[in-house]
């Protein structure tokens, strides 16, 4: 027994938590498969926006993803706007990674970010397996290629976003070869 009856489709405990995609970030790079699944179907979308100094990758109800995006543009980002966007309940349905030069922030439609004092941060069905490949030290862009080979709700291509133009990046040596 337990969870929602079947009858309250508004009820959190009657939908799926997790959000399909996978979405990985470094301090200076963000990278996103363009799976976008739909039932039974699934089609090709961008995932990550530049806004500003920010870039934003998006994760969970796509429609709803585009709406945060397009309050993000907003100068005053007011969050009672973005309340009355989404039902108390649906605030946890899109999941956004926000790289700027502070660094990654993790935001949902409560619309107040979250600092992530990691150096990398993933999130969606795929996360785990990208978090994985990027402690191990991997780039965004091979963590989600990592994470799409276990998981079938992350698919390519992959879409790769730079905070800065690369031939303006730090030269690092990569570990783990």
């Amino acid at each position: 027994m337990g969870g929602a009856p079947a009858e309250c489709p508004s009820c959190p405990e009657s939908r799926p938590l997790s959000v399909m995609t996978t979405i990985a970030a470094n301090r200076e790079c963000l990278a996103a498969d363009t799976r976008v699944v739909n039932g039974s179907s699934f089609h090709h979308a961008p995932k990550i926006f530049r806004i500003g100094n920010s870039l934003l990758g998006t994760a969970g109800d796509g429609f709803a993803c585009l709406a945060f995006v397009e309050w993000f543009k907003s100068p005053k980002r007011n969050p009672q706007v973005l309340h009355k966007l989404f039902g108390e309940h649906d605030r946890d349905a899109i999941w956004i990674v926000e790289l700027n030069p502070a660094g990654i922030h993790f935001w949902n439609g409560w619309g107040v970010p979250e600092t992530i004092l990691d150096e990398c941060f993933a999130v969606g069905t795929g996360g785990m397996a990208a978090l994985e490949a990027m402690r191990l030290g991997r780039t965004p862009e091979e963590a989600v290629t990592r994470a799409i080979a276990h998981d079938e709700n992350s698919g390519p291509p992959i879409q790769v976003e730079y905070l800065l133009p690369p031939e303006l990046l730090p030269k690092r040596k990569r570990r783990g070869g």
